[in-house]
Parts: C-alpha cells; sequence; structure tokens
C-alpha cells in the first residue's frame, strides 16, 4: 500500500494506492530510510543507548557471559549475541 503524500498516518482512501513494491521503493529513494526508528527511537527497544554500551563493556572486559547479561537486562540471549555481533544496535 503506498501513500501518495508519504504520511504513513494518513490513511484516507484518496491518500492510498496499491503499487507494486519496487514502484514503492522507487518513489522512496532505494527503500525504507535505514535510520528509521534506530535504537531507543523503536517504540519495541529495550535497551537504551547507555544499557547497550554497559553490555558491550562487561562483555569485553569478561566480566559477564552472554548468558549473564541476557539475565541482567531481561533480554534473549540473541539479542545480547546480535548487539555483541554488531547485527543490532550498529549504529553505536
Amino acid at each position: 500500500m503506498h501513500h501518495k503524500n508519504e504520511n504513513r498516518c494518513d490513511n484516507r482512501v484518496e491518500n492510498l494506492e496499491y503499487v507494486s513494491r519496487s514502484v514503492h521503493y522507487g518513489t522512496r529513494h532505494d527503500g525504507p530510510p535505514r535510520n528509521y526508528l534506530r535504537g531507543e527511537k523503536n517504540p519495541n527497544a529495550i535497551l537504551t543507548k547507555e544499557k547497550v554500551i554497559e553490555i558491550r563493556q562487561e562483555f569485553t572486559s569478561g566480566k559477564a557471559s552472554r548468558h549473564k547479561l541476557a539475565e541482567k537486562h531481561r533480554v534473549s540471549y540473541y539479542a545480547i549475541c546480535d548487539i555483541l555481533t554488531g547485527k543490532s544496535w550498529k549504529h553505536l
């Protein structure tokens, strides 16, 4: 679904049109914005910038394992792995 005025909150029928994915993203300059809702701006974010930095420091200094960090910060083991490998929060 494409919003003609690029405002995703404007769901009036006259503002919407069906287009292919390539046409839709072509109107938005090669895809969705890369820093759209990145980090703490994402409403699903559990961690803060400070917590992510703390996680990285604790792991690299050998103070805590991935499992202990996951327990401490109440996130999954895989979320910690993604932070440490740069798959998530890579903008920090």
